[in-house]
């Protein structure tokens, strides 16, 4: 009788890469893609963050927002992606020279102790991970932050039908210490017309760090400006 050994998988240490888990292969099993240029890589990436947008259940759809607070300490927080503005030329050298790589969208309570921070430095990363593609992005971004006029009003006047207009109603700023008793426990206690708190987070991409986790081969490749004046580039990374 002829004995077939096992398939055995790749050593990986817990410090190698994020997200390794003990027997992660058995309860998040790797996709096996299939994209090989640049170009093909890039355009998926977009694809996977605008499906995010609509599909409450893709991992993408609430990235980790890291800041740097006040006081210099780095700050994270998980935050929804609202809206994906790829950039027009998708090409990875020929894309539009103000944007290049689009823009992303969140949602936020103007009050939020992270709109203090990114208006002091409004240099940010967001890091997204997918289980299923196997693939982690951390994307370097400059973060606007938009409070009023027409665009915000048309986007509040949508989000103030839906059950996450509460978010955005609090008397309370996020983050503030909740006393006993207080009078402003309790969402009954709230005015009949509360003011509205709500603000846009424009974050514009100027770089990312995508990785893949393979079974025998891991890849990563850096998207953005190389500083050499050629505009949005690729390049291959060890990862």
């Amino acid at each position: 009788m002829v004995q077939v050994k096992p398939r055995s998988l790749p050593h990986r240490h817990s410090n190698d890469h994020p997200h390794d888990q003990p027997n992660d292969h058995l309860s998040a099993p790797l996709m096996q893609n299939h994209f090989e240029t640049p170009q093909e890589i890039q355009a998926q990436i977009y694809k996977e963050l605008v499906r995010a947008t609509h599909d409450r259940h893709h991992a993408w759809r609430t990235p980790v927002l890291a800041t740097s607070a006040t006081d210099g300490i780095p700050n994270a927080r998980t935050v929804v992606l609202r809206t994906v503005n790829p950039a027009q030329n998708m090409g990875v050298s020929n894309s539009t020279p103000n944007n290049p790589g689009g823009t992303l969208e969140i949602y936020t309570d103007r009050r939020s102790p992270k709109v203090t921070e990114l208006q002091q430095q409004p240099e940010a990363c967001l890091v997204f991970w997918s289980a299923k593609l196997s693939w982690q992005l951390r994307v370097k971004v400059s973060v606007s932050i938009q409070t009023e006029g027409p665009y915000v009003e048309s986007l509040w006047q949508t989000v103030k039908q839906t059950r996450a207009a509460g978010d955005y109603l609090g008397l309370l700023a996020p983050g503030q210490t909740l006393v006993a008793d207080s009078e402003h426990v309790g969402s009954s206690l709230a005015p009949a017309e509360p003011d509205v708190h709500f603000a846009v987070l424009s974050a514009q991409i100027n770089e990312i760090d995508w990785l893949e986790l393979g079974r025998g081969q891991h890849r990563r490749a850096r998207m953005g400006s190389l500083g050499n004046n050629t505009g949005w580039g690729w390049a291959w990374l060890q990862p």
